[in-house]
């Protein structure tokens, strides 16, 4: 059998061989939406195990048509898996970096809870300190004016108690006098009328 005839017998059957192969993953393609998708994981496994078979069918019949489609289509998966292993690669750095973002974003807003939550406390510390302080002043203010007070009532109770002292003093200069004066009343009344006695006894005594 000829080259030419082998050919024409081999082409047909191994394009029917590949189209038979494929079938199920274009109708499965069809039906999940990933008909127009090149790097669909189960579509670039069909056509590498097809780059294979070509490759190995033109490589056993030398003929090298069906050796080049093979290569070129093995060719064509591995960039197709390269581009799908960079896309994932910069997927994964994408997440990486979304990660990163939020985890850098997570402690801004942590940072900024914090701070928030330390000048809040702070100012509340503040508040209890001029608090603290304001009582503090209206105790003492209270205080000295309790103690200005009673310096006040007990200087009144002295003078009061001078005013009495004073008081009681003079009348018991008063009465002492009252009394002098009365005694010398009394003894001049006494010597008078001891005089007139003494005078009537004689005219007695004399007539």
């Amino acid at each position: 059998m000829s080259n030419t005839l082998i050919e024409h017998i081999t082409h047909p059957a191994v394009r029917i061989g590949l189209t038979a192969t494929q079938l199920p993953i274009t109708l499965a393609g069809r039906v999940l939406g990933e008909q127009d998708n090149e790097q669909w994981p189960p579509a670039l496994a069909v056509e590498g195990m097809q780059a294979t078979v070509i490759q190995a069918v033109g490589s056993l019949l030398h003929d090298d048509q069906l050796t080049v489609k093979g290569r070129l289509l093995a060719e064509k998966v591995d960039r197709l898996r390269a581009a799908e292993v960079l896309e994932a690669e910069a997927e994964a750095k994408i997440e990486h970096a979304d990660a990163e973002r939020a985890a850098r974003e997570e402690t801004a807003a942590r940072q900024r809870e914090q701070a928030a939550a330390a000048a809040k406390e702070k100012k509340a510390a503040a508040a209890r300190r001029a608090r603290d302080q304001k009582r503090a002043a209206q105790e003492k203010a209270e205080a000295e004016t309790r103690a200005a007070e009673e310096r006040r009532r007990a200087a009144e109770q002295r003078v009061e108690a001078q005013e009495r002292t004073a008081r009681t003093e003079a009348i018991a200069t008063e009465r002492q006098a009252l009394a002098k004066k009365k005694a010398a009343a009394t003894a001049a009344r006494k010597a008078a009328a001891d005089d007139a006695r003494i005078k009537a006894t004689n005219q007695a005594r004399k007539s």
